[in-house]
């Protein structure tokens, strides 16, 4: 009898940690476009050095700060960058036939 009821507040503790963890992770999504704004952008090139067949390697960089715009409260935000190589036409280069960059054709 006494492990039955063992079993039984093991079984109540494991559904009650159940619950709290369900209930935490269920909260409502984050408008990121309202919500974050973006500040403090800088760009830029960084020279990290010769590369193996001796040039200069130039890196794109960009560094800026995020604020939260409402009172809400912002646990985790994760953000995914993608860097996109635009053609670029120099002095006494042809210009390019299409202006959209390589990697989005549906830019």
């Amino acid at each position: 009898m006494q492990f039955r009821c063992r079993c039984l507040e093991k079984l109540a503790f494991i559904t009650l940690v159940a619950f709290v963890v369900i209930g935490v992770g269920c909260a409502p999504p984050l408008d990121a476009k309202n919500e974050v704004s973006i500040t403090r952008v800088t760009t830029g090139w960084l020279d990290t050095g010769p590369d193996d067949l001796g040039r200069s390697k130039l890196v794109p960089t960009v560094e800026f700060s995020l604020k939260n715009s409402t009172d809400k409260q912002i646990g985790l935000l994760q953000l995914n960058g993608i860097f996109r190589r635009c053609e670029v036409s120099y002095a006494g280069q042809d210009v390019p036939e299409n202006t959209v960059s390589p990697a989005d054709p549906e830019a």
